[in-house]
């Protein structure tokens, strides 16, 4: 059980790093929590977004990344703060990936509310969206309550965002990539849809201020190599308060950020070149056990007479 994993991760690993085909920016804001979505330090937020993408220009990085609700308003709504992105993806050149909120009215009295990524390229006017589509049980969402109206009445604190309804793969002139906001980085299903539908590679884009200074941060962190090394795939990981990282597609680290600090990283990934036997053929060990223990639940009965 040992022993063949190591014969072969030496086998399979190359020594030296995999050659990287486009650079990525990640920006960590270290926004605090307690003032983020406080409407006075909207400004405040931007700057320092702001501040912090244009010291990495002189490095020429092929896309910037910003972190999950990294401008604390609703952009795609709010045309003064779309223009301002706008105007600096101009300025610089370079294609952006930001998350924000965002909401879309249904029928005449009712509005649906998404946790969301937007996609700016220079020079193109469509800017691509991706919602959120695996949302946080009791924070960002009551589950079943669009089909148990009592659960509605239920008050946590928690927001009430509508989970996506759309896959995205984001076109970027170098390669095509998928974005999993936050907790969805622990679904393996979503990251090998993402990839059977042709993403090059993967972005992570969340907010983990919420846990502190504590383990949390960094296990959220580890999750999403695993996602890498499945789909054999690289991950830029950009945090508001970090971990940021970025991960090859044999799992090693690079460029790995202290938390709840301001920093910027800058490295090269690789496209996606090879596929995996799980990339392939998806779940079908889990469901072999879920058949195997069935049979001994059955026969178990029969066993102990």
């Amino acid at each position: 059980m040992f022993l063949v994993p190591y014969v072969y991760g030496k086998h399979a690993i190359p020594k030296d790093p995999v050659p990287g085909d486009l650079k990525v920016a990640l920006i960590q804001p270290n926004m605090e929590p307690d003032i983020k979505w406080d409407s006075r330090y909207i400004e405040h937020n931007l700057e320092i977004l702001f501040d912090l993408t244009r010291q990495i220009k002189p490095e020429h990085p092929d896309l910037i990344i910003w972190p999950e609700t990294a401008t604390p308003c609703y952009l795609m709504k709010q045309s003064k703060y779309r223009q301002r992105v706008l105007d600096l993806v101009e300025e610089l050149g370079i294609p952006l990936l930001t998350g924000a909120p965002d909401y879309a009215p249904v029928g005449t009295d009712q509005v649906e509310y998404f946790n969301s990524a937007f996609f700016f390229v220079p020079g193109r006017l469509k800017v691509q969206q991706y919602s959120k589509m695996q949302l946080v049980p009791f924070s960002e969402k009551i589950p079943y309550d669009e089909k148990i109206p009592l659960l509605r009445k239920i008050n946590f604190g928690e927001a009430d965002f509508t989970p996506g309804r759309e896959q995205t793969i984001f076109d970027h002139p170098l390669g095509n990539f998928a974005v999993l906001v936050c907790f969805e980085s622990i679904f393996p299903q979503l990251a090998r849809e993402f990839h059977r539908l042709g993403a090059d590679f993967l972005v992570v884009i969340t907010n983990d201020g919420w846990f502190g200074k504590t383990a949390a941060p960094f296990q959220h962190a580890q999750i999403a190599i695993f996602r890498g090394i499945e789909m054999r795939t690289s991950i830029a990981r950009c945090a508001n308060t970090g971990v940021s990282m970025v991960i090859d597609p044999y799992g090693r680290v690079t460029g790995e950020t202290p938390i709840f600090v301001k920093e910027k990283v800058v490295s090269e990934i690789s496209l996606q070149k090879q596929t995996t036997f799980y990339a392939r053929r998806g779940e079908w060990l889990s469901w072999a056990c879920v058949v195997v223990s069935c049979l001994f639940l059955i026969v178990a009965p029969f066993r102990s007479r």
